[in-house]
């Protein structure tokens, strides 16, 4: 804590926060004003149980300074607000290996909440047509990550949802133009350009809640909009 002027400096904050372009690496949000925190994924201080039982009392304390162990959250991701947020929250599966000392990476332990750097475990989340969080796979253990990820991310406060649902519609709108303009006999090229360029923009890596709109196109049964999600890097 004597210390926490390393990860707090802004030059830390501006390059983690630019990796995402801006956006909360839990939530995918950008608010221009937020108080953006610099978390440790695995805490520093004091690790706790999802029956906020205590796993390590003094948390993961050599990754402190560890850049490896950064992620940019926004204030309701990482702090306890409104029965959500990580704050010292660490979860492991039950009975998994617990790092005991500084030379163990934790490559063998098992935790619960996802990790924004790790491609796999972004891939376990997906969304639906009310902005909700769903899980993307039928694993029974990679369902409970993404419940507990959902309830210590705060994944489900309503504003978050109510953002999401917005991109959604959005999305749904341009689909149902690219649609309209590909009715046969009644085909309209300049609708189809224009819907598709709006689709572009909105699952651009730089846009808030991309991945909910690459949801939307993924979900659609519309072979043409899915192409689109392909083609484009998540």
């Amino acid at each position: 804590k004597a210390n926490d002027r390393i990860w707090s400096d802004r030059r830390v904050k501006e390059t983690l926060m630019a990796i995402s372009h801006n956006k909360c690496w839990y939530s995918e949000v950008s608010e221009t004003m937020s108080d953006w925190h610099v978390d440790h994924f695995r805490p520093k201080n004091l690790s706790l149980a999802i029956d906020r039982s205590v796993l390590h009392a003094e948390g993961y304390w050599w990754l402190a300074f560890n850049w490896t162990n950064y992620r940019i959250a926004s204030t309701y991701c990482n702090c306890r607000r409104e029965g959500g947020g990580k704050g010292e929250y660490f979860p492991l599966q039950i009975g998994s290996a617990l790092c005991a000392c500084h030379t163990d990476p934790g490559a063998t332990e098992l935790h619960c909440l996802l990790d924004p750097t790790c491609a796999d475990d972004v891939k376990l989340i997906s969304f639906n047509e009310a902005g909700q969080v769903i899980a993307a796979s039928s694993d029974e253990w990679e369902n409970e990550r993404v419940k507990v990820s959902v309830e210590l991310y705060n994944l489900e406060h309503s504003r978050l949802v109510d953002a999401r649902k917005r991109v959604w519609d959005k999305c749904h709108k341009y689909i149902q133009r690219m649609k309209n303009g590909s009715t046969p006999g009644n085909e309209n090229l300049e609708t189809i350009t224009l819907a598709i360029e709006d689709i572009r923009e909105l699952i651009n890596q730089m846009e808030p809640l991309s991945s909910v709109a690459r949801a939307c196109l993924m979900q659609s049964g519309f072979q043409p909009a899915i192409e689109i999600a392909n083609s484009i890097p998540a």
